[in-house]
């Protein structure tokens, strides 16, 4: 399993992390999830997402990225080197790693030596690459950074069409009280083909009802812990976990998650 925090083919390190659910329907969504508390304060969330901001303009840098790029390659081809009889490739990222993932994996930005492009050559439909077969994101800021990025629905199809050769399973986990976090299916929208792409934004329920906090100063701490619940979640290990052991062909023959714990 490759994480984008860190990149280690048994344990997670730390540019990011991910995980899966129940991917009998596209559109599923967590019956507990109220979403009208959980997106209320959009000006507190912008405001709040400035002091996050800084970090992620760093990464978009041009040699701060890079650096970056190059310290995910590597690792990653250390892994491939060590674990050479391996083929499925599971990549879990939390929060800018999400950001730094979604911009390795679909970006159109980088010159022709950057490292991205040496991460893309080890994934493939041809025998002795990898296969990405799932990603598990929480704690993501995607869609509000991919305002920058500008990463669009054929960007992604290009991606999955030349190095895809089986679906692609996506979960992204939201803790309700993480105001850095965002739903990211509507990213994918335009792209109907489920034989592609199976994506999905799980709610996880909330640490606390930090919308009707007095002071603000109580809503950021609790926000910080929620953005940081996922690393420490049972429920986040376990749905990584059966995203990972996941067979497609369960999948195929109208099986959920659910069926195979």
């Amino acid at each position: 399993m490759q994480d984008f925090g860190e990149m280690s083919s048994k344990e997670p390190k730390n540019y990011g992390e991910i995980s899966t659910k129940n991917y009998r329907h596209k559109n599923r969504k967590n019956s507990n999830f109220n979403q009208e508390q959980s997106f209320r304060y959009q000006n507190f969330r912008k405001e709040y997402l400035s002091y996050f901001i800084g970090d992620a303009f760093s990464y978009l840098g041009s040699d701060r990225g890079k650096q970056i790029r190059r310290i995910i390659a590597d690792q990653l081809i250390d892994l491939v080197q060590a674990h050479p009889r391996e083929t499925e490739l599971h990549i879990v990222a939390h929060s800018l790693g999400t950001v730094i993932l979604w911009d390795l994996l679909f970006s159109e930005r980088f010159d022709p030596k950057d490292p991205a492009h040496e991460i893309r050559d080890l994934i493939g439909k041809e025998r002795g690459k990898l296969s990405l077969s799932s990603v598990t994101t929480m704690g993501s800021p995607i869609p509000f950074l991919n305002l920058t990025l500008g990463i669009d629905a054929n960007q992604i199809l290009k991606f999955i069409t030349q190095h895809q050769s089986q679906r692609l399973l996506w979960n992204n986990l939201i803790n309700s009280s993480d105001i850095i976090a965002y739903p990211i299916r509507p990213l994918f929208d335009s792209i109907t083909d489920v034989s592609k792409i199976l994506i999905s934004d799980y709610y996880l329920e909330a640490t606390g009802n930090i919308f009707d906090s007095v002071e603000i100063a109580a809503v950021v701490l609790n926000s910080i812990n929620a953005h940081t619940y996922y690393l420490a979640s049972d429920k986040v290990a376990k749905n990584i976990v059966e995203t990972i052991y996941f067979d497609q062909h369960d999948y195929n023959n109208g099986n959920s998650y659910g069926n195979n714990t």
